[in-house]
């Protein structure tokens, strides 16, 4: 499970990530900011999140996007979550996979 880029969403988190360790404020670190805890269970490492990062994504956003921000923003969490959903099953394959050996 090395390569994050291959799951959906994966180059965002990876961006997000990477954003975070060199303490800057990006609409990827913002997302990544969201699923800290579930980031941290799989093994990644997160450093320092954002606080408040919905609302200072949608902020954000809306700077970028004007009135399409909150479609933005809904999407950027869609991609979050189905990066959230390959990643579970990608660690539990590899749990099983483990087990088995």
């Amino acid at each position: 499970m090395s390569d994050l880029a291959a799951l959906p969403g994966g180059s965002l988190v990876e961006a997000g990530l990477d954003d975070l360790a060199h303490g800057r404020t990006t609409i990827a670190a913002l997302v990544v900011s969201m699923a800290p805890s579930r980031l941290r269970e799989a093994g990644l490492v997160v450093h320092e999140p954002q606080l408040e990062p919905e609302l200072t994504l949608h902020a954000l956003l809306e700077e970028v996007n004007g009135s399409d921000a909150h479609a933005r923003y809904r999407a950027l969490r869609a991609e979050l979550a189905s990066f959230l959903a390959a990643l579970d099953r990608e660690w539990g394959r590899a749990l099983r996979a483990g087990r088995n050996s």
